[in-house]
């Protein structure tokens, strides 16, 4: 276990053998949030906007977005 101060600006730094055992590097994109009273980071998965799918999602103009919803925008946009 770490211990470890949050700064003014609300940040914290990941001790170094944390950050290598769990594959988070510098730039890499994680996901926060809290889990009954907790705070969790882990590697960043990719979610569909709309649908929550973390399976298929892919990147389209910095938005996340499954094949099913990207036909369905597909659809709605061309009517």
């Amino acid at each position: 276990m770490f211990f470890k101060k949050v700064t003014s600006k609300r940040g914290i730094t990941i001790p170094k053998t944390l950050a290598f055992d769990t594959g988070i590097d510098a730039n890499t994109p994680v996901d926060i949030y809290s889990d009954g009273g907790r705070i969790v980071i882990e590697k960043h998965t990719p979610q569909c906007r709309f649908c929550g799918d973390k399976l298929r999602a892919k990147k389209y103009k910095g938005i996340e977005v499954c094949p099913k919803c990207a036909a369905a925008l597909g659809k709605a946009v061309s009517e």
